[in-house]
Protein backbone atom coordinates (compact mmCIF):
# COMPACT_ATOMS: atom_id res chain seq x y z
CA UNK A 1 0.00 0.00 0.00
CA UNK A 2 1.19 3.77 -1.06
CA UNK A 3 2.07 5.10 1.91
CA UNK A 4 0.05 8.75 2.51
CA UNK A 5 1.22 11.62 1.35
CA UNK A 6 1.79 14.50 4.15
CA UNK A 7 -0.78 16.57 4.81
CA UNK A 8 -1.10 20.17 3.80
CA UNK A 9 -1.47 22.63 7.05
CA UNK A 10 0.54 23.47 9.71
CA UNK A 11 2.18 19.99 10.28
CA UNK A 12 3.46 20.16 7.06
CA UNK A 13 7.41 18.78 7.13
CA UNK A 14 9.70 21.18 6.12
CA UNK A 15 12.71 21.30 4.04
CA UNK A 16 15.60 22.92 5.90
CA UNK A 17 18.40 24.32 3.98
CA UNK A 18 21.74 24.15 6.48
CA UNK A 19 24.29 26.94 4.97
CA UNK A 20 27.80 26.83 6.79
CA UNK A 21 28.29 29.74 8.49
CA UNK A 22 31.50 32.07 6.88
CA UNK A 23 35.26 30.57 7.00
CA UNK A 24 37.17 33.52 9.16
CA UNK A 25 39.93 34.90 6.87
CA UNK A 26 43.05 34.13 8.04
CA UNK A 27 45.33 36.34 9.43
CA UNK A 28 47.35 38.45 7.02
CA UNK A 29 51.27 37.27 7.18
CA UNK A 30 53.36 39.79 8.78
CA UNK A 31 56.93 40.07 8.02
CA UNK A 32 58.85 41.34 11.03
CA UNK A 33 61.70 43.83 10.68
CA UNK A 34 64.79 43.97 12.93
CA UNK A 35 64.95 47.67 13.68
CA UNK A 36 68.88 48.77 14.12
CA UNK A 37 69.17 50.78 16.74
CA UNK A 38 72.49 52.01 16.63
CA UNK A 39 74.40 53.39 20.00
CA UNK A 40 75.04 57.41 20.60
CA UNK A 41 78.24 57.49 18.77
CA UNK A 42 78.57 61.40 18.88
CA UNK A 43 81.11 60.89 21.67
CA UNK A 44 84.50 59.35 20.60
CA UNK A 45 84.71 55.65 20.39
CA UNK A 46 86.74 54.47 23.37
CA UNK A 47 87.49 51.18 21.09
CA UNK A 48 89.06 53.48 17.73
CA UNK A 49 91.71 56.03 16.98
CA UNK A 50 93.05 57.62 14.03
CA UNK A 51 95.94 55.68 11.91
CA UNK A 52 99.05 57.67 12.67
CA UNK A 53 101.22 57.51 8.93
CA UNK A 54 104.60 57.94 10.35
CA UNK A 55 107.52 60.48 7.68
CA UNK A 56 110.66 60.16 8.29
CA UNK A 57 113.40 61.61 6.03
CA UNK A 58 116.84 60.65 6.32
CA UNK A 59 119.74 61.74 4.66
CA UNK A 60 121.16 58.70 2.99
CA UNK A 61 124.56 57.07 3.34
CA UNK A 62 124.37 54.09 2.00
CA UNK A 63 121.87 52.25 -0.61
CA UNK A 64 119.06 50.63 0.98
CA UNK A 65 119.93 47.42 -0.53
CA UNK A 66 123.60 46.86 1.24
CA UNK A 67 124.39 45.69 4.77
CA UNK A 68 126.20 49.33 5.56
CA UNK A 69 122.70 50.93 5.57
CA UNK A 70 121.61 48.24 8.53
CA UNK A 71 122.55 50.58 11.22
CA UNK A 72 120.31 53.56 10.15
CA UNK A 73 117.34 51.30 8.73
CA UNK A 74 117.03 49.64 12.30
CA UNK A 75 116.45 53.27 13.50
CA UNK A 76 113.84 54.04 11.00
CA UNK A 77 112.33 50.40 11.39
CA UNK A 78 111.99 51.31 14.92
CA UNK A 79 110.52 54.34 14.76
CA UNK A 80 107.81 53.18 12.27
CA UNK A 81 106.98 50.34 14.60
CA UNK A 82 106.16 52.24 17.25
CA UNK A 83 103.81 55.07 15.16
CA UNK A 84 102.66 52.21 13.21
CA UNK A 85 102.05 48.99 15.02
CA UNK A 86 100.93 46.81 14.35
CA UNK A 87 102.38 47.19 10.70
CA UNK A 88 102.37 44.99 7.98
CA UNK A 89 105.59 44.03 6.75
CA UNK A 90 104.76 45.65 3.33
CA UNK A 91 103.96 48.82 5.03
CA UNK A 92 107.55 48.90 6.90
CA UNK A 93 109.13 47.84 3.27
CA UNK A 94 107.16 51.28 1.80
CA UNK A 95 108.17 53.27 4.96
CA UNK A 96 112.10 52.63 4.17
CA UNK A 97 111.70 53.27 0.46
CA UNK A 98 109.88 56.63 0.79
CA UNK A 99 112.95 57.46 3.60
CA UNK A 100 115.48 56.69 0.98
CA UNK A 101 113.69 58.21 -1.81
CA UNK A 102 113.57 54.87 -3.91
CA UNK A 103 111.06 54.40 -6.25
CA UNK A 104 110.75 51.00 -5.95
CA UNK A 105 111.85 47.95 -3.64
CA UNK A 106 113.13 45.18 -5.45
CA UNK A 107 113.75 41.66 -3.86
CA UNK A 108 117.12 42.64 -2.20
CA UNK A 109 115.87 45.62 -0.07
CA UNK A 110 112.58 43.81 1.01
CA UNK A 111 114.89 40.96 2.21
CA UNK A 112 117.54 43.79 4.03
CA UNK A 113 113.94 45.15 5.51
CA UNK A 114 112.81 41.70 6.25
CA UNK A 115 116.05 41.09 8.01
CA UNK A 116 116.68 44.63 10.12
CA UNK A 117 112.96 44.06 11.65
CA UNK A 118 113.82 40.35 12.72
CA UNK A 119 116.96 41.45 14.38
CA UNK A 120 114.58 44.30 16.48
CA UNK A 121 112.63 41.17 16.97
CA UNK A 122 115.62 39.03 18.55
CA UNK A 123 116.68 42.21 20.11
CA UNK A 124 113.49 42.62 22.33
CA UNK A 125 112.56 46.25 20.52
CA UNK A 126 109.63 45.04 18.32
CA UNK A 127 107.67 42.12 18.10
CA UNK A 128 106.02 39.80 15.27
CA UNK A 129 102.87 38.32 14.76
CA UNK A 130 102.88 36.77 11.44
CA UNK A 131 104.02 39.61 8.65
CA UNK A 132 102.96 41.51 11.78
CA UNK A 133 105.65 43.79 13.55
CA UNK A 134 104.47 45.61 16.69
CA UNK A 135 106.23 47.13 20.16
CA UNK A 136 106.89 44.67 22.45
CA UNK A 137 103.92 44.70 25.68
CA UNK A 138 101.51 46.80 23.37
CA UNK A 139 98.46 48.57 25.10
CA UNK A 140 95.12 47.37 24.58
CA UNK A 141 94.55 47.34 20.72
CA UNK A 142 92.34 49.92 19.57
CA UNK A 143 90.99 49.52 16.08
CA UNK A 144 92.39 52.48 13.81
CA UNK A 145 90.63 54.37 11.15
CA UNK A 146 92.13 56.59 8.64
CA UNK A 147 93.08 60.44 8.83
CA UNK A 148 91.06 63.15 6.74
CA UNK A 149 92.88 62.80 3.60
CA UNK A 150 94.84 60.06 4.45
CA UNK A 151 94.91 56.68 1.84
CA UNK A 152 93.36 53.74 3.65
CA UNK A 153 95.37 50.86 4.29
CA UNK A 154 94.57 47.59 2.24
CA UNK A 155 92.48 45.26 3.97
CA UNK A 156 95.68 42.99 4.32
CA UNK A 157 97.81 45.50 5.91
CA UNK A 158 94.97 45.58 9.18
CA UNK A 159 95.52 43.24 11.46
CA UNK A 160 93.66 40.13 11.84
CA UNK A 161 93.16 41.34 15.73
CA UNK A 162 92.10 44.88 14.76
CA UNK A 163 89.86 43.75 11.54
CA UNK A 164 87.83 41.69 14.77
CA UNK A 165 88.34 44.29 17.59
CA UNK A 166 85.68 47.03 14.40
CA UNK A 167 83.46 43.96 13.57
CA UNK A 168 82.68 42.99 17.26
CA UNK A 169 82.12 47.21 18.45
CA UNK A 170 80.31 47.95 15.19
CA UNK A 171 77.95 44.77 15.74
CA UNK A 172 77.41 45.83 19.36
CA UNK A 173 76.67 49.60 18.27
CA UNK A 174 74.01 48.22 15.28
CA UNK A 175 72.15 45.52 17.04
CA UNK A 176 70.39 42.94 14.31
CA UNK A 177 72.57 44.06 11.36
CA UNK A 178 72.59 41.72 8.41
CA UNK A 179 76.04 40.02 8.09
CA UNK A 180 76.29 42.60 4.39
CA UNK A 181 75.21 45.53 6.75
CA UNK A 182 78.04 44.67 8.90
CA UNK A 183 80.53 44.25 6.42
CA UNK A 184 79.88 48.02 4.72
CA UNK A 185 80.12 49.21 7.92
CA UNK A 186 83.52 48.21 8.55
CA UNK A 187 84.43 49.20 5.01
CA UNK A 188 83.22 53.01 6.13
CA UNK A 189 85.14 52.63 9.14
CA UNK A 190 88.26 51.72 7.74
CA UNK A 191 87.98 54.17 4.48
CA UNK A 192 87.03 52.23 1.97
CA UNK A 193 84.64 53.51 -0.42
CA UNK A 194 83.39 50.15 -2.29
CA UNK A 195 83.21 46.47 -1.10
CA UNK A 196 85.93 44.74 -3.26
CA UNK A 197 86.05 40.90 -3.71
CA UNK A 198 89.40 41.04 -1.62
CA UNK A 199 87.75 42.82 1.46
CA UNK A 200 84.16 40.88 1.20
CA UNK A 201 86.06 37.60 1.26
CA UNK A 202 88.53 38.88 4.09
CA UNK A 203 85.76 40.59 6.42
CA UNK A 204 83.44 37.12 5.51
CA UNK A 205 86.55 34.68 7.21
CA UNK A 206 87.00 37.42 10.30
CA UNK A 207 83.30 37.03 10.90
CA UNK A 208 83.37 33.02 10.62
CA UNK A 209 86.54 32.93 12.77
CA UNK A 210 84.81 35.70 15.06
CA UNK A 211 81.31 32.86 15.75
CA UNK A 212 84.04 29.79 16.04
CA UNK A 213 85.33 31.93 18.72
CA UNK A 214 81.69 32.58 19.90
CA UNK A 215 82.15 36.45 19.93
CA UNK A 216 79.27 36.42 17.54
CA UNK A 217 76.51 34.28 16.63
CA UNK A 218 73.55 34.48 14.28
CA UNK A 219 73.43 33.91 10.75
CA UNK A 220 74.03 36.21 7.27
CA UNK A 221 70.24 37.44 8.44
CA UNK A 222 71.20 38.98 11.49
CA UNK A 223 74.56 38.88 13.59
CA UNK A 224 74.88 39.55 17.40
CA UNK A 225 77.63 39.93 19.83
CA UNK A 226 77.87 37.57 22.68
CA UNK A 227 78.81 39.26 25.75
Amino acid sequence: MRPESAPDGPFRRQETTLTAPPAQASPPHVEIEYERVPVDTDVEREWSTEYRTSRISITPRHELHTPEVRPALRKVLAQVIEAEGPVHEDLLVQRAREAWGVGRAGTRIRDNVRQVALALVRSGLASADGSFFDVPEQDELRARRPQAGETPRKVTYIAPAERHLALYELAAEYPGMSQDELIKETCEFFGWRRVGKDIHDCLTADIAELSRLRRLEGGEGRVRVVR
